[in-house]
């Protein structure tokens, strides 16, 4: 029988994969989730929850940490979060752990608030790694084509290096509702390829379906259940043809007794093969600061 002669076209790129040690992953600056998940750039990453789950405030904050760590720039669309200006609010927030206002109200001082040095080291940093687009940016329901050109014509007007762009939510993007699988199948395969040929990752933010809660009869509660991929709002195909998928689960405390400001991220699938493994982190959420933080260390605060 003849061997199979077509692999051999493939010959030299897996002698460099033989011959050359993996490289590992961006960490994601949290030590908890980095034990299960390490960022790997030109590979979509998807990442879901239920409403007011915290994953806007999540990918914000690991956005943040990847430029201050690697350098690395970000596209952000973002219109639940609000105007481009609350947008950008809501980074230096995140990246001082201090409030941008400076009054609470008119005639009391805002104690939280930022000093001038610290709001002109936040804006600096924030306006060198992100780009912010605004809702008029955009018109409603863009395609995911459209979408994409519009992150290319601002790179490369701007000669804004992108290594990153984000949708939040799922929902603004156009699709073809009537035929929901077959356009999640094809938005995630152009994902994939816009990715791998850009050398970019497309950060999705994604609802659930609803989900019905559950009442605990012996804590006399209710409480969400925890979800799974095929809840997504778009079904199984999600999990199927995504790569890399988290969930973002804000666990009740009387049920599952953990602390009240206790955040999950479970990551229910990571490609490519080496980068992460199933498994769920722990992440703490200070109000005060708009920050998570890993349960090992010292701040305590509650939602």
């Amino acid at each position: 029988m003849k061997p199979m002669i077509n692999i051999d076209r493939y010959r030299g790129e897996l002698e460099v994969i033989r011959n050359e040690a993996q490289t590992a992953g961006l960490l994601t600056g949290f030590q908890s989730l980095d034990e299960y998940y390490q960022f790997k750039q030109g590979y979509p990453l998807i990442i879901y929850g239920l409403p007011y789950s915290g994953k806007t405030y999540f990918i914000f904050q690991m956005l943040i940490n990847l430029s201050r760590t690697y350098g690395k720039k970000h596209f952000i669309y973002s219109p639940e979060t609000g105007s481009g200006a609350e947008v950008l609010e809501t980074l230096l927030c995140i990246y001082t752990g201090k409030d941008v206002r400076l009054m609470k109200d008119k005639e009391q001082v805002n104690l939280f608030a930022m000093t001038h040095a610290e709001f002109e080291d936040a804006y600096n940093f924030i306006r060198e790694h992100f780009y912010i687009a605004d809702t008029p940016d955009f018109p409603k329901q863009i395609t995911l084509e459209a979408y994409y050109q519009h992150v290319h014509d601002i790179a490369n007007e701007s000669e804004f290096s992108l290594d990153t762009c984000l949708i939040d939510p799922w929902a603004e993007i156009s699709i073809d509702h009537q035929q929901l699988h077959v356009s999640v199948s094809e938005a995630l395969g152009t994902m994939r390829e816009h990715d791998k040929a850009n050398k970019m990752t497309t950060i999705v933010l994604n609802h659930t379906n609803e989900i019905k809660p559950i009442f605990d009869r012996e804590k006399q509660t209710t409480y969400d259940p925890i979800p799974n991929p095929t809840q997504m709002y778009g079904g199984q195909m999600w999990f199927r043809r995504g790569y890399s998928i988290m969930l973002v689960y804000r666990p009740n405390a009387l049920v599952f007794g953990c602390a009240e400001n206790e955040t999950w991220i479970f990551v229910q699938k990571s490609k490519p093969r080496g980068y992460g493994t199933k498994g769920r982190a722990s992440l703490m959420w200070n109000n005060s600061k708009s920050q998570f933080y890993d349960d090992t260390n010292t701040q305590e605060d509650v939602f």
